[in-house]
């Protein structure tokens, strides 16, 4: 094997090795102190897992299923960017090198895998793909600066912020949409201030009170380009070191 050769077979087999180790990765521990179902919650890595979390048969109850997930995505996740890493895909690690938002995680799969953090942005995805895995319709809704999520049954919209773990109702009452609770600052300020909140909270309020939502089409991607890109990514991370062994090959048998 010759010099070239060689040298593009070990990049290729190291690139290999980084994705391997990627997959076998495991995750931190759960917090301490969490009950037992937090930390199911906490180790879930796919969709299918965190779905497994949830009441048995709270799928066919869509106002317990919303109270539900949103509870399990603020315990699943803690506040903070979710990013890739070398591991988890080095194209896009690189790629955010030079631009920062790459690197962010913008596929739900990618996020629960690789991540204990995320985004507004990124949790109300979360919310609208395990919908959607459940067989419900959900949508992101922008409010300039921060991102919640709808869910659609009995013939309308009914809104939670899974970044603070909150759905836009009281305990016991019926859930409204995002619409409904900007119209009623009364009932959007007994919301949030029904919760632990450790974030700004008024910022969010402050924000419903503008009245400028921002309606995503359903299942939609907030950020569909990037989105796209990532999903190219996940391919390539592994096209990338099997076209290089196959040209380590070739030069190999060239000589």
């Amino acid at each position: 094997m010759n010099v070239w050769a060689a040298g593009t077979a070990a990049a290729g087999l190291g690139l290999l090795c980084v994705n391997l180790a990627g997959l076998l990765r495991t995750r931190r521990p759960a917090r301490r102190g969490n009950p037992r179902g937090q930390d199911l919650v906490h180790s879930a890595r796919t969709i299918g897992q965190l779905l497994a979390c949830l009441p048995p048969g709270c799928q066919a109850d869509p106002p317990r299923f919303c109270r539900e997930l949103t509870r399990a995505l603020a315990a699943r996740f803690e506040h903070g960017s979710g990013r890739h890493d070398v591991w988890s895909n080095y194209l896009c690690w690189l790629a955010g090198r030079f631009v920062p938002r790459l690197a962010e995680i913008h596929l739900t799969s990618a996020l629960l895998w690789t991540s204990d953090r995320a985004l507004c942005s990124q949790i109300a995805q979360a919310f609208v793909d395990a919908c959607q895995r459940a067989g419900l319709i959900a949508r992101l809704v922008g409010l300039d600066g921060h991102v919640v999520a709808e869910l659609q049954y009995a013939g309308g919209w009914h809104g939670a912020d899974p970044d603070y773990g909150i759905v836009f109702g009281l305990p016991g009452r019926e859930i409204v949409s995002v619409a409904a609770l900007a119209e009623t600052p009364d009932l959007a300020a007994q919301v949030y201030a029904s919760h632990r909140l450790p974030r700004g909270s008024e910022e969010v309020l402050a924000i419903l009170d503008r009245r400028q939502p921002t309606y995503l089409p359903a299942g939609a991607s907030g950020v569909p380009r990037l989105a796209r890109l990532q999903r190219w990514a996940e391919w390539g991370k592994w096209l990338l070191p099997a076209t290089l062994l196959s040209l380590a090959c070739g030069l190999n048998w060239l000589t």
